[in-house]
């Protein structure tokens, strides 16, 4: 049989559903000719719909490097590698499927949907414009867009998105899951769930719908069915990373540390964190005395603040310990006990056998966060902390720093971010001198401070030193976000967390 009449009969059994007998006659075909494009691009399509996409991207890739070149080809690839958590390089094959034939809607559509997963989310809408402007009734692009901008936080434009693909199909599960998210973005969790079940109801398997059940569920303080749906949507999508994220999150608020900072790995991929490393991975699974080990930042201010208490435990180890922190930090951490060396990220590293995220250190040292040592561990050089004493100094006690607001990028900042203004009936009715410790406060903000007579020193804080002397000098900080809380903990500062009712 020649390599074409297999793949006729291949393509005849994948119509009439027979996946079984389309491999076989494929993997015939292959073992005749191992670089027949027609059976490999055929054969990676097929293991997509069984779910099998490592061994599907193998095949398309393989496929193109033999002379496939359809939009076909590169739309089917860039579907993989979505669905394996690689986004950026699906965009690339969309973009080159688009580069061929930019004439079909679903295409933009596809594109659009990486770039919502890269947080890409200008790039997204302007993609699913394109689809809706090709096909105006394609449904699947308006609930997408409904997701940009619920990412976005414009829920008004996201609702009538979603209104608009339900409309066009009441049956689109993605988007009774889109609006479900939005409705769990609005703290409306009955109608929400309400969502959620339609979607699952109408795709059993929808990945997206048990990952944003299980996040609601995780709000309503329901860890045990939380976890279930996070199981169902890793059954349905093994290397959606989100899934195994939320279901650490969950873990870890709920006090289940061993099994939560495990899951934590999923974090983003630890070897890619802070960069490209060409040594091992180190999780606490061999001895490093002797051993020089790169103890290296990798998410945000409060993240590394948080974290860098456990770079002595490591050196206690009788390792040799770089630490590598973000440049805005690394004047912070200069006292900070147990690395032989500090740098800032972008230096040229030095030579070392293993590396470890900051953020994967409670695993690999097994820490419990019962037994968590509460002493300081940061602290601020006396000279500058003598300097922000003696601006205070005339300044009434108790002396109170306030932070209302953080990363504006967060997914539930409009949960967490108070303002200003919910604070000051409470500042005005309490006898103290309170503080700004609010960085990139708005202009609204600084005319509040003005007119509420609080102190804004923001133009004398040059670095995250100044931040910290001024924080040794209160009485105590009050704040709505992690960075600060962080920082006042890592000093010994007495610090007040703003938290909602169902926070980790």
């Amino acid at each position: 049989m020649s390599p074409e009449t297999g793949v006729a009969r291949a393509i005849t059994s994948l119509r009439a559903g027979r996946l079984d007998d389309a491999e076989q006659a494929l993997r015939k075909v292959l073992r005749q000719q191992k670089r027949h494009a027609g059976a490999l691009n055929l054969l990676g399509v097929l293991l997509t719909r069984r779910g099998r996409f490592g061994e599907a991207a193998k095949c398309m890739e393989a496929a193109i490097e033999a002379g496939c070149a359809s939009d076909a080809t590169f739309y089917n690839y860039g579907i993989v590698l979505k669905a394996l958590g690689r986004p950026a390089s699906a965009v690339d094959q969309f973009t080159r499927a688009l580069a061929t034939n930019d004439t079909l809607w679903d295409t933009w559509n596809a594109r659009g949907a990486a770039f919502n997963d890269l947080r890409r989310y200008a790039d997204a809408i302007a993609d699913f414009d394109r689809a809706i402007a090709l096909n105006p009734k394609a449904a699947a692009a308006h609930s997408n867009k409904g997701n940009s901008l619920t990412a976005l936080r414009e829920f008004d434009d996201a609702r009538a998105a979603f209104e608009i693909a339900l409309a066009l199909n009441p049956n689109l599960a993605g988007a009774w899951a889109g609006r479900g998210r939005l409705l769990f973005d609005l703290n409306d969790y009955d109608a929400a769930d309400v969502a959620f079940e339609r979607a699952i109801a109408l795709e059993p398997d929808l990945a997206f719908a048990w990952l944003e059940r299980g996040n609601l569920l995780t709000a309503r303080n329901r860890p045990e069915d939380a976890i279930h749906c996070f199981r169902r949507a890793q059954q349905a999508a093994p290397e959606l990373a989100e899934a195994h994220f939320a279901e650490a999150f969950c873990r870890l608020k709920f006090g289940d540390a061993a099994e939560g900072w495990k899951k934590y790995e999923w974090r983003g991929g630890v070897d890619k964190i802070g960069g490209s490393f060409d040594k091992p991975l180190w999780l606490g699974d061999r001895p490093i005395s002797g051993k020089s080990i790169l103890l290296h930042s990798e998410q945000g201010f409060g993240d590394t603040i948080q974290f860098c208490r456990f770079v002595k435990s490591v050196s206690d180890l009788s390792a040799s310990v770089t630490l590598e922190v973000q440049p805005e930090l690394k004047s912070l951490l200069e006292k900070l006990p147990g690395p032989d060396r500090l740098m800032a990220r972008g230096e040229p590293r030095p030579a070392y056998d293993l590396h470890c995220p900051l953020g994967s250190l409670p695993l690999a040292l097994r820490i419990d966060p019962e037994r968590l040592d509460p002493a300081p561990y940061l602290s601020a050089p006396p000279v500058r902390v003598e300097e922000w004493r003696l601006r205070l100094d005339r300044l009434e006690r108790p002396r109170i720093g306030i932070a209302w607001a953080g990363n504006p990028s967060f997914r539930s900042d409009h949960n967490r971010s108070i303002g200003l203004m919910r604070l000051l009936p409470a500042v005005s009715a309490t006898p103290a001198r309170f503080i700004s410790v609010q960085k990139n406060a708005s202009d609204d903000d600084k005319s509040l401070l003005r007119t509420n007579g609080i102190l804004d020193y923001e133009s004398h804080i040059g670095d995250f030193v100044d931040t910290a002397a001024l924080m040794s000098c209160l009485d105590l900080v009050i704040s709505s976000d992690t960075s600060v809380v962080h920082l006042a903990g890592a000093l010994g500062t007495k610090v007040w967390v703003l938290l909602r009712y169902d926070a980790d």
